[in-house]
Order: structure tokens, then sequence, then C-alpha cells
């Protein structure tokens, strides 16, 4: 897990791709997901609204999430360096 400088998302990263579902309940604000592949590529993005009790799951094994609130999820891949 890691929170960007400016503490506007947050990157998680698995080691080995899963499917493992999330939950961010204790958010107060509207947010985006998006799942990415171990390359970087998009596998898909979710727009979530606040207090929500339902897992946040991914239609194929992921390596990364990116969580950011609304309208701040970068289009595309994720680029690697």
């Amino acid at each position: 897990y890691a929170m960007s400088d400016d503490g506007i998302g947050a990157l998680l990263y698995f080691e080995h791709a899963t499917y493992r579902p999330l939950n961010f309940n204790g958010l107060h604000f509207d947010f985006e997901i998006a799942h990415y592949r171990a390359d970087g590529s998009l596998i898909c993005k979710q727009v979530c609204t606040p207090g929500g009790y339902e897992h946040i799951v991914s239609s194929e094994a992921y390596s990364f999430a990116l969580v950011t609130p609304l309208n701040m999820l970068p289009e595309g891949n994720f680029k690697l360096q």
C-alpha cells in the first residue's frame, strides 16, 4: 500500500495476481478504483459511493489497484517505472 505524495490517491500492490475483493467503507467521498495487470495494463475502472459495504471485485486477477477521489483517476494503462 502506498499513498501519493499529495494524499490524493492510494496504490495497492500484490506480489502475486489476486482476485481479492476490496472494501473501502471508511471513505466519506465518491471515489474511483482501477485494477491493473502486472504489466500495468488496465483491467477495469469502477466508480464507488461512500459508506458502501459491498466488496469491489475485478473481472480477472490483478496486481495493482489504484484508488482516487472521483474524476482524478488517470486514463488508460498504469505506467511502471
